[in-house]
């Protein structure tokens, strides 16, 4: 069924919540509203309720992080989506009920909480939700996915990427992406998510980014994982950056080309000298400066939260039990304590 683009409008109830550059919580009644509400933020759909469309409600939490934009979508009946082609890499991931998913004269793809499918760009698809379905929703410009690949390399690819379509995170096999997702998931039902702050939404990105190139499958995988020869220096200089700039939003693809480093040479490098993966290392080099930023200022004059966000803490609360853990305290015990 041919999708044509359709015009904007408000849907029932827009409501601003601060999250990311662009972010909304909404709620449309009606797959007519319903279809303003996606091709407003994402693409053109077609929405086709199984049941009464007077009934049907799809509410979304929404965001835009960088060059990524994320949504966690709820439907309260079974319908059909159908998507456009678009120039973007689409994750779905089944976060309640169940989906599935038509692409491409490709076999259709049925995905239970936690798992679900990336759509490579150019890609229309057709998918069925059930009853009380919610997924998240992320897409990434190929655009953007390309030039973190040809930086990694330092030659343009031969081909576009094209990514596995089936997504699973049950079994561990997706690596990196799982947390970046999970991490979506958690920010964008935060009506006070730290994602507004620009660094913040820096290291985001960089997480979705990382966590598609490297934890999960395509066809330029092989350029991750070509063999590399490892000396000592290359790992040591990479230690050098995670501590003089611990700040800034590293991630293993910008590591490893800053040293001259395949990934997974980087990433063996580090487990053999340090029993570390990088991004371990940086949040240990990143809790060391919040410590010392703590223990450093005077009382009153700053809060835990906003020094742990410069760092790149994203969640509050596992930040506050990584920081006991490595110190022995509460970040707001050491802030308290007068230099």
């Amino acid at each position: 069924m041919a999708v044509s683009r359709l015009p904007d409008a408000v849907v029932s109830k827009a409501e601003r919540t601060g999250v990311g550059d662009r972010a909304y919580r909404r709620r449309a009644l009606g797959p007519e509203a319903a279809e303003r509400l996606i091709s407003d933020s994402y693409f053109p759909v077609r929405v086709l309720p199984q049941g009464a469309p007077e009934e049907f409600v799809m509410e979304t939490a929404e965001a835009r992080i960088g060059r990524v934009t994320a949504a966690v979508i709820s439907i309260n009946a079974a319908a059909r989506i159908i998507t456009a082609e678009t120039d973007h890499v689409r994750v779905m991931m089944t976060l309640r009920g169940r989906s599935v998913w038509y692409g491409n004269a490709e076999d259709a793809i049925v995905a239970r909480s936690g798992d679900g499918v990336v759509l490579n760009a150019e890609q229309a698809a057709d998918t069925w939700l059930s009853d009380g379905c919610a997924c998240l929703c992320v897409m990434v410009p190929q655009e953007a996915l390309h030039q973190e690949l040809e930086a990694l390399s330092g030659r343009p690819l031969g081909s576009p990427l094209r990514f596995t379509p089936r997504l699973r995170l049950k079994d561990g096999s997706s690596g990196l992406l799982a947390p970046a997702l999970r991490l979506l998931v958690t920010g964008l039902h935060d009506a006070d998510s730290a994602f507004r702050f620009p660094r913040v939404g820096r290291h985001v990105e960089g997480l979705v980014l990382d966590g598609l190139l490297l934890g999960h499958q395509h066809n330029h995988s092989s350029l991750l994982d070509r063999p590399t020869r490892v000396g000592k220096s290359p790992v040591a200089r990479a230690v050098e950056l995670l501590e003089e700039h611990p700040e800034l939003p590293w991630t293993t693809v910008a590591l490893a080309h800053d040293v001259h480093l395949s990934v997974r040479a980087l990433q063996e490098g580090f487990r053999r000298e340090h029993d570390l993966t990088p991004m371990a290392y940086l949040r240990a080099a990143r809790l060391r400066e919040v410590h010392r930023d703590l223990a450093d200022a005077v009382p009153g004059s700053i809060r835990v939260r906003d020094v742990a966000l410069r760092y790149g803490f994203v969640h509050l609360g596992r930040f506050a039990a990584a920081y006991r853990q490595q110190f022995g305290e509460k970040p707001s015990t050491t802030l308290a304590r007068v230099p």
